[in-house]
């Protein structure tokens, strides 16, 4: 059962090479950030970042992660 409810406003997507990027504090942090390991809760499995998107050439880019943030209105730093 899943963990969190998906809110694109309130939500990580974490990268291949530890980059973790949340909507909500429009910030690139890693896994050991506090608001994140509150966020995947204590009950096991715990709740997992949605992996960061990819582009075209399968690459997981500051402009892949901004293409789906356009929609909401978030600007990925």
């Amino acid at each position: 059962m899943p963990r969190n409810i998906y809110m694109p406003r309130h939500w990580w997507w974490l990268a291949d090479d530890g980059r973790l990027f949340s909507s909500e504090n429009v910030t690139i942090t890693d896994v050991s950030d506090p608001k994140y390991i509150a966020w995947q809760g204590t009950d096991q499995p715990v709740a997992e970042a949605q992996i960061w998107p990819r582009d075209s050439t399968g690459a997981q880019t500051t402009a892949s992660m901004q293409a789906v943030m356009d929609e909401y209105g978030i600007t990925v730093p």
